[in-house]
């Protein structure tokens, strides 16, 4: 009786301390299953709070009409993108649309809205492969805040992305081709082809243009040089218009 009751007594003991191990496993996991509960619970808030405050900044940085940056948010992320590119040259590029008033005189202002909404959509679109900051500044202006990168302008020069066109000079009273005005514009690889009030002002800036001039009087020789060798008569072509 005594080494079965000694035995019995172990058996219990043993099974107590199993249970008990059980429990504290139990709890462990349960505590552990609730701090990742909380973890995730505050992690997800702060997703949601950083989401409605992008939202409310969207909200009061946007113009409602064109969906561009207003004022106030290109002052605000034309301040954040210079201090993000500190040693990048940047160029505003200010947009007008002359006599616009006459659009909603004459068709009324809900034309005019959508020619504004048309014209932010093609500004939008023209900057869509750079880096390019687009704001509706007011009424019908138009700002646009650009970074220079002159090793693109440099490789567009070497790789012969800038074309030359000559726009024929016509004598009315004479009816015959009196001259040419030599015309340039940017076939860009990804972006097609830019217009030169796109990239003008930031060439002018930035001392660019003098390269362009040349390349394109170059370009001009070239072109005259292939008419003479061709037969076809030659006439005097303008300085660049650009």
């Amino acid at each position: 009786m005594d080494e079965g009751g000694g035995r019995g007594e172990e058996i219990t003991g043993k099974l107590q301390r199993g249970n008990a191990m059980v429990v504290f496993a139990a709890v462990a996991f349960a505590a552990v299953c609730l701090g990742f509960v909380v973890y995730n619970k505050k992690k997800t808030a702060r997703k949601f709070e950083k989401a409605e405050q992008e939202l409310y900044r969207k909200k009061i940085e946007r113009d409602s009409l064109t969906g561009l940056l207003n004022k106030e948010g290109f002052y605000l992320r034309g301040k954040e993108f210079l201090e993000k590119h500190p040693k990048e040259q940047a160029s505003i590029v200010f947009i007008n649309v002359e006599n616009f008033k006459l659009i909603n005189d004459l068709y009324g202002v809900r034309s005019g809205d959508r020619f504004l909404q048309y014209l932010a959509m093609v500004i939008r679109e023209l900057c869509r492969d750079s880096k390019a900051l687009c704001c509706r500044y007011e009424a019908d202006h138009f700002v646009t805040l650009t970074l220079e990168s002159l090793g693109e302008m440099k490789g567009a020069l070497k790789t012969k992305q800038f074309k030359a066109y000559f726009q024929p000079k016509y004598d009315m009273q004479n009816d015959q081709i009196i001259g040419a005005e030599a015309l340039v514009r940017w076939e860009h690889p990804q972006k097609g082809t830019i217009s030169p009030g796109v990239f003008i002002t930031v060439f002018e800036k930035n001392g660019f243009i003098g390269r362009l001039d040349i390349y394109i009087y170059v370009e001009t020789c070239a072109f005259l040089k292939r008419c003479r060798d061709d037969g076809i008569p030659l006439y005097p072509i303008s300085n660049i218009l650009l």
